[in-house]
């Protein structure tokens, strides 16, 4: 969402705070984002709930001063309950609070949703969706949060949490689905989304497979006039494991599913002129005990598509920052015999997508990669990735360690809002020792784009930004020319080009195709290194008439575009 979004009753608040949550089988409430911003009453109330397909004598219905609905009252002043379907009312209110515990359920994940929808003119909504297993140890529990805050001056806070601790299975899933949406005139908003998974367990089996997996999706979208915007994405996992098999194979792993990354979030801030801050950190640890007299033993971590990915998407005259952490520690002992004991750490993280902190070059990206190896022997893999966005300045912090060797790597980039820097680095510690590589698209591109004409017809050897035309039906050629002045590679580089409508086309170079309606011509480039150029050009016959148009070019760092010159034809002809 973009500044000039934000909701235009917003001044209207003084009057009301309404506020409503529904979980999962009470209907949808999705479109809670709606709510009026008038004072409501009792049979307004009825007539919203009816909208969203709630049945109003399904639901508690409160009008107070200070409305709380959750399982422990605040005490006296306050009208409270502890129904799970509740509508509040305040022409007053102080203060809008809800705390959502989501039932359990192993068997059907989709149930734990929570959906709160709070408005309030000036004091505080506070909002809280927390998912906790200690006790049942569900193998597979799965959480669905979505919160909508609107205020005018006082401050939105939301909250989604889940804590699951298995200490009694070979395999524990997490997963959590989360949707924040706070837009405030003069106040701050405040995100908070985590996600913890703790294993502890102890068998004694032939053979045996221990499992964690955490998935988070998180879309969390921030508006405020003159307010700050603050979320923080965290997950923790600690697999906590002793296993004796016997003479049987033994397999512990932790988020090594190849199913995409195990924290995904899109986050959206917008302030006219106060601080975005956006915090994403992934920390795992796996401390396993195995054995096995035969073997073979596998511990690991991670996968190539899974780990941290952040797109991050912010804009003020203020000051944008984005930190992101990603902290990988695996302790593992076993008794094998020799060569029969194999351990793998990736783990991937890229922060914070092509429109990172659009708007300020001032804006910064930080990244912080840990991972740490320490086993009784056997083959050893570590690998990191980093990869960093910013249209202000990008840093990455790189450290890995094993048995046998430990390498650490900084690299930082500053670019532009126009042409963003990219860091793309990898390091690598193996049985044999440490590297490192660096991405190709280290540094900022600073991509220009040329077009030229000149008229074959009349032999005319050199491209030029004008070439007459002296009869109808001669052969004119143009010429794009897009060069990369800058320190790092352009990615994906695609030009564009919708010659003049009484250009009859004849040829191209540079495999090009048609897109559109509009006959325009495309090339796909590929990558363009610092310091490389590629020409492409394009031919055909014109009738006496004077023309002007130019050629457009995109890439993956450049994603909105750069405009060539005109190139003109001028009409000599002699009627």
């Amino acid at each position: 969402m973009r500044l000039g979004r934000l909701l235009p009753s917003l001044s209207a608040l003084a009057a009301a705070a309404v506020a409503l949550m529904v979980l999962a089988g009470a209907g949808t409430a999705a479109n809670g984002a709606d709510v009026a911003t008038s004072a409501w009453t009792v049979a307004k109330a009825k007539s919203y709930l009816r909208s969203i397909g709630v049945n109003p004598r399904t639901v508690v219905i409160q009008n107070g001063k200070r409305n709380y609905a959750g399982p422990h009252c605040p005490g006296k002043g306050w009208t409270c309950t502890k129904a799970k379907r509740v509508l509040q009312i305040s022409a007053t209110a102080i203060t809008n609070t809800f705390t959502c515990k989501d039932a359990t359920s192993g068997t059907d994940p989709g149930t734990n949703t929570c959906v709160v929808v709070q408005s309030n003119a000036s004091a505080g909504n506070d909002a809280r969706c927390f998912l906790t297993d200690i006790v049942k140890m569900e193998s597979e529990l799965g959480q669905t949060c979505r919160i909508t805050q609107t205020n005018g001056t006082g401050k939105n806070f939301a909250w989604a949490a889940q804590d699951l601790r298995m200490y009694d299975s070979a395999a524990e899933t997490g997963t959590q689905h989360v949707s924040i949406t706070q837009t405030n005139r003069s106040g701050n908003n405040d995100a908070l989304v985590t996600q913890n998974l703790i294993q502890g367990s102890v068998f004694s089996a032939a053979t045996l497979e221990q499992v964690q997996e955490a998935h988070q999706d998180v879309g969390i979208d921030q508006q405020t006039d003159t307010g700050k915007n603050s979320s923080d994405v965290k997950q923790v996992l600690n697999l906590r494991a002793s296993v004796d098999s016997g003479v049987g194979a033994i397999s512990q792993s932790q988020d090594v599913a190849d199913n995409g990354p195990n924290t995904l979030a899109n986050i959206d801030q917008v302030s006219g002129s106060g601080a975005n801050n956006s915090l994403l950190d992934q920390y795992n640890r796996l401390e396993a005990q195995a054995t096995s007299n035969k073997g073979p033993v596998v511990q690991k971590q991670g996968s190539l598509t899974g780990g941290l990915h952040g797109d991050v998407h912010q804009e003020s005259t203020g000051l944008s920052t984005t930190t992101s952490v990603q902290d990988e520690d695996q302790i593992a002992h076993a008794t094998t015999p020799p060569g029969t004991l194999t351990q793998v750490q990736i783990g991937p993280l890229s922060c914070c997508g092509a429109g990172s902190s659009v708007g300020n070059a001032r804006n910064s990206v930080s990244i912080t990669q840990t991972g740490h190896q320490e086993s009784d022997g056997g083959s050893q893999t570590n690998i990191a990735e980093a990869s960093c966005r910013s249209s202000g300045t990008c840093g990455t912090d790189q450290q890995k360690d094993n048995n046998v060797d430990k390498l650490t790597k900084r690299r930082s980039c500053k670019g532009s809002v126009e042409s963003p820097c990219i860091i793309d680095q990898i390091v690598e510690c193996l049985s044999e020792g440490c590297t490192t590589f660096t991405g190709e698209g280290e540094g900022a591109p600073g991509p220009t784009l040329e077009k030229g004409v000149r008229n074959v017809s009349r032999d005319q050897g050199n491209f030029t930004k004008n070439t007459p035309i002296t009869s109808s039906g001669q052969t004119i050629e143009y010429q794009l020319t897009y060069v990369n002045n800058g320190s790092g590679t352009a990615h994906g580089v695609t030009l564009f080009d919708t010659p003049p409508s009484s250009f009859d086309f004849a040829s191209c170079t540079g495999s090009c195709t048609f897109v559109g309606e509009a006959g325009t011509l495309q090339w796909l480039l590929g990558d363009v290194p610092a310091g490389g150029s590629r020409s492409v050009t394009f031919r055909g016959a014109v009738p006496c008439v004077d023309t002007s148009n130019v050629a457009t070019a995109f890439s993956v760092e450049n994603f909105q575009g750069i405009t060539s010159n005109s190139a003109t034809t001028n009409d000599n002809c002699i009627d």
